[in-house]
């Protein structure tokens, strides 16, 4: 859902039939983990594909899933085989699931009113920017049409005080998540 409920869209794709028990978002990867009957799965949040976690974990039911932060760990509950932990990099089998292959980086960062992009050169973007906070939510979003990556200003000043995930989609380029640090 987008609409805090009022309509809902069905992102169980090439799930196979069994009930999911729990969902967790991890904003720095994008990536949706479901604990499922036979396991854990997971894909990327925007382009739905998902894939069966099977190195490490028995195909039990998992009923909570969370994310430490600080270590990148994966923790699963399951029913009467034990919890399990994992390095979130397993996971998703990449250390980086997103490269960034223009090495853009936030500026300034901590930031209180506005920030913007550098190292990008005259690389031209047209997407959209996310911000998220470390739980998934969606703070900021806005659309960009065709514009040169140095010139791009976001106006970040009715965020609160924290940690943000900045992620640029677009469907021809790929940048990794980048960390955000807004203080007022």
């Amino acid at each position: 859902t987008t609409n805090a409920g009022a309509s809902w869209q069905n992102i169980s794709a090439n799930l196979p039939n069994v009930p999911v028990n729990c969902v967790i978002y991890d904003a720095p990867t994008n990536y949706l983990l479901i604990g499922t009957d036979i396991g854990v799965y997971y894909s990327d949040a925007d382009q739905i594909n998902w894939a069966p976690f099977g190195e490490g974990i028995p195909n039990v039911y998992v009923f909570d899933l969370k994310i430490r932060q600080a270590s990148r760990r994966l923790y699963a509950g399951t029913h009467g085989r034990g919890i399990y932990s994992i390095p979130m990099e397993s996971v998703t089998g990449t250390k980086n699931p997103v490269e960034n292959t223009l090495q853009i980086q936030i500026s300034p960062n901590p930031a209180s009113n506005t920030i913007g992009f550098t190292g990008a050169g005259d690389h031209v973007f047209s997407g959209k920017v996310v911000l998220t906070d470390l739980s998934g939510r969606l703070m900021f979003q806005q659309n960009i049409q065709d514009q040169e990556m140095s010139r791009i200003v976001l106006k970040i000043n009715q965020l609160p005080s924290g940690v943000y995930a900045l992620r640029l989609v677009s469907g021809q380029d790929h940048f990794a998540p980048l960390k955000v640090v807004v203080q007022h």
